[in-house]
C-alpha cells in the first residue's frame, strides 16, 4: 500500500517536470529521413520544505525512510495553490478508453476546462497522474471530451473519479539517501523528488 505524505506546507517550494524519452533515430546509411519517437515521460516533482520544526520536518523523513525501507510507492497532493472553480464530481464517462484523448462526464454546464490542468485517477490501486493539454467546456450535459498527456498508462473504467481539485502524483523516491539540514537555533530543511512509477 502506498504511503501518504503528509500536506505540503505553503512554504515549500515546488518543481513540476516531465522527463523525456522521446529519441530522434537517423538512419545509419545516411539515406531516409530521420524518425522521431515520442514517448513522453511520467511526471516527477522536486519539493524542497524549509522552514518546519524538528515535529514537522519528522514526520517527512519517517515517511521518506518507511519508502527506503518497505518499497512502497509514496503519494503526495499535487500543490493547487488559489485555483477556485475546479470540477468536484467528474468521472470517466465510458469504459476503455485510451490513447491521449478523455471523455469525461459530472461537470457544471458551461465549465471550463483551462489547459494544462492536472488530475488524477486510481486503477487497481495505483494513481495515474495527467494534464489536460488543450481547453474545453462543459456542455448542457456535463460533458467534455479533451486531450491529455501523457497518454493514458491504465485505461479508467466507466464511472471512476477524476481527481482535479487535489490531483496526487504516485511513484518513488529518487535513489540515494535521506537527506535534512539542520542549522544551530533554526528550523529545519528537507527536500525530496518524486517519479511515477
Amino acid at each position: 500500500m502506498a504511503i501518504l505524505l503528509p500536506a505540503l506546507p505553503r512554504s515549500a517550494e515546488v518543481e513540476g517536470e516531465i522527463p523525456d524519452a522521446s529519441a530522434r533515430v537517423t538512419p545509419t546509411t545516411g539515406a531516409g529521413a530521420a524518425q522521431t519517437i515520442l514517448r513522453p515521460g511520467r511526471f516527477a516533482v522536486s519539493v524542497t520544505i524549509g522552514d518546519l520544526s524538528e515535529a514537522g520536518a519528522a514526520a517527512w523523513l519517517a515517511a521518506q525512510l518507511r519508502h527506503k525501507t518497505e518499497g512502497a510507492a509514496v503519494r503526495l497532493v499535487w500543490p493547487r495553490y488559489g485555483v477556485t472553480g475546479l470540477p468536484a464530481g467528474a468521472v470517466a464517462d465510458g469504459s476503455g478508453q485510451a490513447g491521449s484523448v478523455l471523455a469525461i462526464r459530472g461537470l457544471t454546464p458551461g465549465l471550463p476546462l483551462p489547459t494544462f490542468t492536472p488530475f488524477s485517477f486510481i486503477k487497481n490501486g495505483v494513481v495515474y497522474m495527467h494534464r489536460t493539454t488543450t481547453e474545453v467546456v462543459a456542455d448542457g450535459a456535463g460533458k467534455v471530451i479533451v486531450t491529455i498527456g501523457p497518454m493514458l498508462r491504465a485505461s479508467p473504467t466507466d464511472g471512476t473519479a477524476l481527481a482535479f481539485t487535489e490531483p496526487m502524483i504516485e511513484g518513488d523516491l529518487d535513489p540515494g539517501p535521506v537527506k535534512w539540514t539542520v542549522k544551530r537555533l533554526r528550523f529545519n530543511t528537507v527536500s525530496f523528488k518524486i517519479t511515477e512509477r
